[in-house]
């Protein structure tokens, strides 16, 4: 072959080479076609896991393992995993839904985050909701702290904070209160708002803690007790009324104004008597006006026609004032009205004394601050109502002056005029004072049960401020009557904030509430159903179980949440299903109930 044949086979040659190389490199390496372990991503591995797991408790631990091993940033991953097999309740197994809430609750207090981030973007009535709650109870106390913390501040975690007041869900709910109230840090009422769920249940925690706060955090209790009067206990304010701090007696012997009964009589007869403190017995002469005419009992005792009057002999203008004003509003006549009692006061006295509604309205017409609220308060005491004076307080009924258009309200609620029902109703403004939000509870508890209903009527599904103020005046009677109009809110609730404060304060009501969200559960044609379910997602116990089984054969349509809220009581539900079953029914419902049997069994 000469030189030109070499010349020509070696090109050729290594056009050749160059060629396999290229396909060389364009090849897929194996560990493209085949990851290893080391190169595939988190979730796969995890997913990987998850479907190997068989429900063995033995056979599984090794696996259970290798999944801790990833560490705490593999539970959202287990969490999807666990969400996607819970989808299926018939189809699931039991057991290895335990084992992979085992491998969560492994995890500690590393697996929180995810826990409470994802319990904040599902309904607390779904099935993983269910589980990861508990998860949390597994994890204790601990972490109930935590679900609470981040409820203070994330209203759609507030269906799971009553959930925790069961002794069965943690071993000591009395140390959990103390342990979230002990460091409210600058959240105090978004704190109290969490936790009132569980103050209710258990308010004895609270007296702990009380007297360990700062000035600030009691005031802001106390504060936000008025607004929440079932959780106003009488070991509460027995110990706010003798608190060392004068602000704090004040707002102790307020919220005591607003409670019945003659438990706390003596504690505000000291204060009225010898509080060391002027702005503290002033406030006691205004607790025992307004709390004489809310409750219905104007005329009082003689002990305490006997403590004013003793205020009223003495010097300070302010203080005899104030006594005179409450002795009149409790119906007291006067021989000489006392020396030291200044003007307006002593004209507004005497014309109340001789029935002359004329000075009061002109005090009223002309004046400003507190002759002018007084005015008011006392033009409803001259009874019967004439024409001039009842016409004057409708028309204060709607003065510009909250105060003055609560005491208006309050005194047409006394005379029981047949308008002070709907001027209650009209009061209710998104903005109002602590002052005027007591005196119409005074004016709701002296209309007691006629009001209940058209007040409910106006708590409206978008919430705000002044749905906010009607329940509260709500909370400070018996409102049972109100229920169906509270569900029906309930159901329109377009807002998280009145979703829970709905539900608790559902929550705080006597047995005629009971018994209402009950028959709205029993009798589903009235169109409650759902808003009691809502309810119950959140707030339900074990003496709940007979009902929810008699919905299960009742109801087909909702059994898949009823027995998630079945589920949710943990093993005193499962007794009663597994009693529910043994009375026999149709094969496709007794393997629901069995398969929720069987799911409780292995999760506890």
């Amino acid at each position: 072959m000469d030189w030109g044949g070499l010349l020509l086979l070696a090109v050729v040659m290594g056009l050749l080479v160059r060629l396999v190389l290229q396909r060389v490199a364009a090849r897929p390496t194996l560990e493209a076609e085949e990851p290893a372990d080391d190169v595939r991503t988190l979730g796969d591995r995890v997913s990987q896991l998850v479907g190997t797991l068989s429900g063995d408790s033995r056979r599984d631990r090794a696996i259970q393992n290798q999944i801790l091993a990833l560490g705490s940033s593999a539970v959202p991953q287990i969490v999807v995993e666990l969400r996607e097999l819970l989808k299926s309740p018939s189809a699931f197994e039991p057991t290895v839904i335990a084992r992979i809430e085992e491998v969560i609750a492994d995890n500690g207090l590393a697996a929180m985050p995810t826990l409470v981030s994802t319990l904040s973007m599902i309904s607390p009535s779904s099935p993983l909701a269910t589980s990861l709650m508990r998860i949390i109870r597994k994890l204790g106390a601990p972490a109930g702290v935590q679900i609470i913390d981040a409820a203070a501040h994330s209203a759609p975690l507030s269906p799971y904070v009553p959930r925790l007041r069961s002794a069965a869900f943690i071993a000591e709910p009395d140390a959990l209160v103390r342990r979230v109230l002990r460091d409210t840090r600058k959240d105090g009422r978004a704190r109290f708002e969490a936790t009132n769920a569980l103050i209710f249940a258990h308010p004895g925690a609270v007296l702990v803690v009380f007297e360990r706060w700062s000035v600030p955090l009691r005031l802001e209790y106390l504060h936000f007790v008025a607004d929440w009067m079932p959780l106003a206990t009488v070991p509460l304010l027995s110990l706010a009324l003798t608190d060392e701090d004068a602000a704090v007696r004040v707002a102790a012997v307020e919220v005591a104004s607003l409670s019945p009964g003659s438990d706390l009589d003596d504690l505000l007869l000291e204060r009225l008597r010898a509080d060391p403190s002027v702005s503290v017995r002033l406030a006691a002469c205004e607790a025992w006006a307004f709390r004489a005419v809310g409750l219905g009992s104007e005329g009082g005792s003689d002990a305490v026609a006997e403590a004013l009057s003793g205020v009223a002999a003495e010097t300070d203008g302010a203080l005899v004032g104030a006594a005179v004003f409450a002795l009149l509003l409790r119906g007291a006549e006067f021989d000489k009205l006392p020396d030291h009692l200044g003007e307006p006061m002593r004209s507004m006295a005497v014309a109340v004394l001789s029935g002359d509604a004329e000075p009061l309205i002109e005090v009223l017409d002309t004046t400003q601050g507190e002759s002018r609220l007084r005015a008011a308060a006392l033009l409803g005491r001259l009874l019967p109502l004439g024409p001039r004076s009842k016409e004057r307080l409708i028309r204060a009924a709607e003065d510009r002056d909250v105060e003055v258009a609560a005491l208006a309200v309050l005194g047409l609620a006394k005379a029981e005029a047949p308008t002070a029902i709907e001027l209650l109703v009209k009061s209710m403004r998104d903005e109002t004072t602590p002052f005027a939000s007591r005196r119409l509870r005074c004016a709701a508890l002296r209309l007691g049960a006629a009001s209940v209903a058209p007040l409910a009527r106006r708590v409206h599904g978008d919430g705000g401020q002044r749905s906010a103020h009607l329940l509260s005046i709500l909370r400070a009677v018996p409102f049972g009557q109100g229920v169906p109009s509270l569900l029906r809110a309930l159901d329109a609730s377009r807002g998280t904030l009145l979703e829970r404060d709905l539900c608790a304060t559902l929550s705080m009501g006597d047995l005629e509430v009971v018994h209402a969200i009950r028959a709205a559960l029993e009798h589903p044609g009235r169109g409650l159903l759902t808003a009691a379910l809502t309810y119950l997602s959140a707030y339900a116990t074990v003496d709940d179980i007979p009902l929810l089984i008699g919905l299960v054969d009742r109801h087909p349509p909702l059994r898949g949440i009823l027995l998630i809220l079945l589920e949710a009581q943990g093993l005193p539900a499962r007794d009663a299903l597994s009693a529910r079953i043994a009375l026999g029914g149709e094969d496709w419902l007794l393997i629901a109930l069995e398969q929720r049997v069987k799911l409780l069994d292995a999760c506890g």
